[in-house]
């Protein structure tokens, strides 16, 4: 004789195990959703840390420029 919760299983109506399966799908979407927030946030953190270092670049590289210039008048540059 099977063991009760093991028979249980075996003998499930065909509308226990669709509700079974739509259960399991949306725990798996559910947990799908938490990690796209998660990608979200890290996301956002990236985005910022990009827009610093266009910032920098956007004040430094332009004073490397002319600096180069008066430093080396002799070079062709063109």
């Amino acid at each position: 004789m099977l063991p009760k919760s093991l028979h249980q299983v075996t003998v499930m109506s065909p509308m226990e195990d669709t509700n079974s399966m739509i259960k399991a799908f949306n725990t798996v979407s559910q947990r799908n959703n938490e990690a796209s927030v998660q990608m979200a946030k890290s996301a956002l953190v990236d985005n910022t840390m990009m827009k610093a270092v266009a910032i920098v670049s956007l004040v430094y590289l332009p004073g490397t420029f002319v600096s180069a210039r008066i430093l080396y008048p002799e070079k062709r540059w063109c």
